[in-house]
């Protein structure tokens, strides 16, 4: 049965580029990581493989972004990660997206389409968090505000510690 070190889980709207130099850089380093983009064959039943990863995976990586905390296959995610007790490690990327941005992605929506998007609390990461994710302690990669070589640095040593809670 192969192994990984650790799944990354994700939202692509908001983390897609992200989580792809996450990963480069993890492997770059010698881990072996489950990641969509490589790990789901053309024609397979996509949850059955993202399950089958969660549970060969030692490390969960939960890539904190409006988009994952609103996604319904993302908190999916978690809570497989959960009982399956899995290590999760929280990243925090995107606090909160802009009106512009969300203009983009929904190029004929209305003001009030926003006001109402901001009230549901999807534009923010917080208001619709999983309560696990909430209460461990994050590791911080936000763009334009962390560096993200220290925190790589980071979450490599985070992932060689405490070894014996994932074996």
């Amino acid at each position: 049965m192969q192994l990984f070190d650790a799944f990354i889980s994700y939202g692509r709207a908001d983390s897609k580029a992200f989580a792809i130099k996450l990963q480069t850089c993890l492997a770059e380093q010698g881990f072996h990581v489950w990641f969509d983009f490589n790990d789901i064959p053309l024609g397979v039943d996509f949850q059955n493989q993202i399950d089958d990863g969660i549970e060969k995976a030692h490390h969960f990586l939960f890539v904190i972004a409006p988009h994952s905390i609103n996604s319904p296959y993302c908190r999916k995610e978690i809570e497989l990660a959960i009982k399956c007790h899995k290590r999760i490690i929280p990243l925090l990327h995107v606090e909160q997206i802009s009106k512009e941005t969300w203009q983009q992605r929904n190029p004929h929506g209305t003001a009030q389409d926003w006001e109402v998007y901001q009230a549901k609390g999807k534009h923010s990461s917080f208001p619709n968090m999983h309560p696990t994710i909430g209460k461990i302690n994050w590791v911080y990669f936000r763009e334009g505000i962390d560096d993200f070589d220290k925190s790589l640095a980071d979450l490599i040593k985070l992932l060689g510690s405490h070894t014996n809670y994932v074996e």
